[in-house]
């Protein structure tokens, strides 16, 4: 049987009924880069990598929250990139039941907040059972930003990167990504069965997700939160229903 094509950014436009929405090859690269961990440094990354400040406790050296997992928000200093200002905050995972009349088993539902950055942020990835969609799962993320925060919205956001608490270096998912506005993203994992299997492989096995960024004036970003946990335990449930 000939494999499935991939996800295009038309199809998941067209999917949710997006108007304005660039096309993933419309967008700017969005360059991976190192997590703020204790073992990561200057030595041996590119330019454009975000190094931990030299200032800032990394998040992954901090110890968890009372009520969830730990998580951080990065951006790059236009004077030298390899010391990105660091905003810390706390990530609550839970899993909301499947869409009624939808099936597919219950979602998997991580809620971000950053206080210094006025931040919310909520990721909802789910099994796709919407055969015209050509992607195995959807990832929602959607920003949302009290009176005074520093920044309103973001130009663009990278497909996510899975990375172990013990090394920098992340893995990037397989998919496509469709901006919808500013503050809404959609992401569609590749369905062809080797790709899928690879992206559910790096999801259980990673402690972290990573989504890089691009704030509207330029600086590259990343928001990051762990599984924790709360999230180790949600996110298998949630593997083992999707199968």
């Amino acid at each position: 049987m000939a494999a499935a094509p991939a996800p295009t950014g038309a199809k998941i436009v067209e999917r949710v009924g997006g108007t304005g929405a660039s096309a993933p090859d419309a967008a700017p690269t969005l360059k991976p880069f190192p997590a703020p961990t204790p073992t990561a440094t200057a030595a041996g990354m590119a330019p454009t990598d975000l190094a931990p400040a030299a200032s800032a406790t990394p998040p992954s050296a901090l110890p968890p929250p009372a009520n969830g997992g730990r998580a951080a928000f990065l951006v790059a200093a236009p004077q030298d990139v390899q010391k990105p200002t660091v905003s810390l905050g706390s990530v609550v995972w839970s899993s909301p039941p499947a869409n009624p009349g939808q099936g597919g088993g219950p979602g998997v539902r991580a809620d971000v907040e950053i206080p210094d950055l006025k931040l919310h942020a909520t990721m909802l990835l789910r099994k796709n059972v919407d055969p015209s969609l050509p992607a195995s799962h959807t990832i929602d993320l959607r920003l949302a930003f009290e009176d005074g925060a520093p920044f309103k919205g973001v130009k663009d956001v990278g497909v996510p990167q899975m990375r172990r608490e013990e090394t920098p270096t992340p893995t990037a998912l397989l998919g496509v990504r469709v901006v919808i506005n500013d503050s809404y993203f959609l992401i569609g994992l590749n369905r062809t069965d080797a790709d899928a299997q690879r992206n559910m492989d790096a999801i259980a096995s990673s402690g972290w997700f990573d989504f890089p960024m691009l704030l509207p004036d330029g600086r590259i970003a990343k928001l990051t939160f762990e599984k924790g946990v709360d999230g180790d335990k949600i996110i298998a449930s949630a593997l083992a229903a999707w199968k």
